[in-house]
């Protein structure tokens, strides 16, 4: 065995083996050969009726001329209407795929999600998803003495159950029970890695499918603390505490599954076939009930500590998806409104109407919601992002709060700033395609629901037998299924919606804003325009022109490492509390960059590595105008190198595109940053970020701040600088880019974003829109 794997984890999607054109045709062409060796004989037999050698050779010119016909129909690809999202997505259309597994499966929820995503992402093609999971099963075998029957094995009913419908994708989510709920072992790993083995072999060797494997979700023992029992036999009654550890060595091993080495009869297309995409839920899942802890300590995804709720299958779903390179645009509409331009998406027939506008918008429907979500957690897992992204953005219009209407009926209000920066429509239940998406999700469980009582009805496995039993005498039509399918199929298409967006009353500009939100306003009245680039300044229009492409933070994107160093002073010390808050802070700001950067589709790779702490026998000053000599003496202490030197050194051994230098200061100061200094060789130019705890004596930094520096690193510039002697560019960025992070500062960075202009200057944008180019620095 080897150890090429192929993995996806929590923000990867890596398709590099999905099996090309020419092998879906190959395989395509012996799945349906049938038809043509039948026709070839019934041709070839009747030509034995003619007396002629020139009358047979006719007849076998047209058999001939019907197998390549048929080979050539059959090695087309289905059709996907010339869509370019397929060319990336993992399935392929008219695709079968069967979900194997154990209870959590067997319960379908996630199977349901993931259906209902694709049939509105895809609303013409035709998938069929087939849950086929099995309560209490394992993959490995494994049953405690006291679960009696003893639990079903897979191995069991894989080539009865499964193989059958020729399935073209397998997805496999086992694990939970493969542990039989106690303490990590060798043993039971070993177990778990031989079944999963079995599994991969079975497929490979009795199939045509390509595997996914999909990694245990997590095991959450906080509800049932206080209820175990103390000593006693582990199992699913009274599972051990650390029974989640288990879990984690199996999803670990399985994100290096080795995959069989070639065999000589192997074509390219089985040997392809027999490395699974691994899809890791265990370690996001976990990471995500961490986060919501941290505001709510009794927030859980499963009542008993095993079986996902609503959101927790959720969870499951999105990790596929993500891992499938589902395709996360559902549509977005940009209008100009003064200039009467449609500058993205299907928009007819724009024209404005009494101080406000009105067009038709033909768009897909987005994925359903389920109203069961928890609300915080769907915020956090960041769908809209990533697999729901749904924008209607006006701009140019005039100051005021608009009433929106579809197709006759009130949806929405927002203000001409809220409707320039963009409306996530997913928001808006009474939005036309967004309540019809609903009865989409009713129409798919329905649809489920169907094909496994079609299953169970004919299923005589003992652990199955309760629900054998109650389907004996129910009545069900398999036609109803294909029905169905039609249904859902006419009602995810796109279909025109008319909008119309009608002044409502007049805001003043000044009254924007909230009590409640605490805006911390950083214009510098010291901003010096001509200032020497060596000083650093933070405000030097190098930040909004020359930073593109150069320094050694050159653009967000690729892999970064962000070097942190804690330096102390005469007057400045550390202690491990104040570290661990500043750390916080910043993996809060990094977070916040990830999750904007999946809004443009771009995948943020940030890593961070401590230097040495440092104290200087000197006081650092906290104006961002003194000499900046002492960061280097402060680099070269922590590191042994210069940042020249220690730059080169940590791209070349880390392989790391871009580097960024970030000093911690414990005292009050404004935090800023320097995008180059003199002696540092052009190609390295270091962006260094300064960073005091303290705004003053009394507000800390709050990571918003550290989100702020850390895109002046990567080329973006203030907002709030004017180029000009009034405030016409300031207040024009403010009317269009509100909540942008380099505008102003809040203490909770979610209310705050990375808007188009920055991510232009970022690199997440490749062009900037032309009526934007006023940001820019006209010299």
């Amino acid at each position: 065995m080897t150890n090429e794997v192929r993995n996806v984890s929590n923000m990867t999607a890596s398709r590099g083996l999905i099996p090309s054109s020419l092998e879906l045709r190959h395989s395509s062409f012996f799945r349906h050969s049938g038809f043509v060796i039948s026709a070839a004989v019934s041709v070839f037999s009747v030509s034995l009726w003619f007396k002629t050698f020139r009358q047979c050779c006719v007849l076998m010119a047209l058999t001939s001329a019907l197998l390549v016909s048929t080979i050539v129909a059959q090695a087309a690809d289905p059709p996907t209407d010339g869509d370019p999202r397929w060319d990336s997505f993992y399935l392929r259309d008219g695709e079968t795929v069967v979900f194997l597994g154990d209870s959590i499966t067997h319960a379908g929820g996630y199977i349901e999600y993931i259906d209902a995503c694709l049939a509105t992402r895809f609303p013409k093609a035709r998938l069929r998803l087939i849950n086929r999971g099995m309560p209490s099963e394992t993959v490995a075998g494994t049953s405690e003495s006291v679960h009696n029957p003893p639990r079903p094995d897979l191995a069991t009913r894989f080539e009865r159950t499964i193989a059958p419908l020729d399935p073209d994708v397998i997805v496999a989510c086992y694990g939970m029970n493969d542990g039989i709920y106690q303490s990590p072992s060798d043993e039971i790993l070993k177990k778990y890695q031989a079944g999963v083995e079995r599994l991969i072999d079975r497929v490979r060797k009795g199939t045509r499918a390509r595997l996914v494997l999909l990694s245990p979700p997590p095991f959450d023992i906080t509800p049932r603390k206080g209820k175990l029992k103390s000593g006693g036999t582990a199992s699913y009654l009274n599972p051990a505490e650390d029974y989640d550890q288990a879990l984690a060595k199996f999803s670990a091993w399985l994100l290096t599954t080795p995959r069989p080495a070639p065999q000589p009869d192997d074509d390219d297309r089985r040997w392809r076939a027999s490395s699974p995409l691994v899809v890791d839920l265990h370690t996001p899942i976990n990471k995500h009930m961490a986060e919501r802890r941290k505001q709510d300590p009794g927030f859980g995804l499963a009542r008993d500590g095993i079986h996902p709720n609503a959101t927790g299958h959720w969870l499951i779903a999105r990790q596929v998806l993500l891992a499938f390179g589902t395709p996360g645009t559902v549509a977005v509409a940009e209008i100009a409104a003064d200039s009467k331009q449609v500058l993205s998406g299907e928009v007819q027939e724009l024209r404005s109407v009494s101080g406000g506008l009105e067009f038709v918008w033909t768009t897909p429907l987005p994925m359903p919601a389920d109203p069961n979500w928890d609300a915080k957690s769907i915020g956090l897992s960041l769908e809209g992002a990533q697999l729901n992204r749904y924008t209607l953005r006006v701009t140019e219009l005039p100051a005021g709060r608009y009433d929106l209407s579809a197709d006759g009926r009130k949806f929405a209000s927002a203000s001409d700033i809220e409707l320039a920066t963009g409306l996530d429509m997913t928001r808006y239940a009474d939005f036309p395609t967004v309540k019809e998406s609903g009865e989409v999700l009713k129409l798919i469980r329905k649809r489920q629901s169907l094909q496994s009582q079609l299953w169970l009805k004919e299923e005589t496995h003992p652990r199955l037998a309760a629900e054998h039993a109650k389907l004996a005498n129910v009545m069900l039509k398999p036609d109803e299924i294909e029905k169905l399918g039609d249904e859902i199929r006419r009602r995810c298409l796109a279909r025109p919606v008319k909008i119309q967006i009608a002044i409502a009353a007049k805001e003043p500009v000044a009254a924007r804003g909230t009590a409640k939100e605490k805006e911390i306003t950083i214009r510098d009245p010291d901003w010096k325009r001509d200032a020497s680039p060596e000083m650093g300044l933070q405000g030097h229009r190098a930040n909004q022109t020359s930073r593109r492409n150069a320094g050694s933070a050159a653009m967000l994107d690729g892999p970064t490492l962000v070097y942190q160093v804690f330096v102390s002073d005469k007057k400045s010390s550390w202690n491990d509390k104040r570290k661990e808050e500043i750390r916080d802070r910043v993996n809060e700001a990094l977070g916040f960059l990830c999750a904007q950067g999946l809004k443009y589709q771009q995948r943020v790779e940030i890593a961070q590595q401590f230097g040495e702490p440092v104290t200087l026998d000197e006081v650092i000053p906290s104006d961002s105008q003194a000499d900046s000599a002492w960061t280097d003496r402060a680099i070269k202490q922590a590191s042994g190198l210069d940042c020249s030197a220690l730059i080169e050194k940590l791209r070349t051994e880390q392989k790391m595109k871009s580097v960024l230098l970030m000093l911690h200061i414990n005292k009050p100061g404004r935090s800023y940053n320097i995008s180059y200094y003199r002696g540092v060789p052009k190609d390295l130019m270091s962006e260094r970020l300064i960073c005091f705890t303290h705004f003053n004596h009394r507000d800390q930094t709050p990571a918003a701040t550290y989100a702020h520096e850390m895109l002046h690193g990567f080329g973006a510039g203030d907002l709030y600088f004017p180029f000009d002697q009034d405030d016409d560019r300031y207040l024009r960025a403010k009317r269009i880019f509100p909540n942008d992070v380099m505008l102003r500062i809040d203490e909770r960075i979610s209310r705050l974003s990375v808007d188009e202009w920055t991510a232009y200057r970022v690199g997440w944008l490749k062009t900037l829109r032309p009526e934007l180019r006023f940001l820019e620095d006209p010299r």
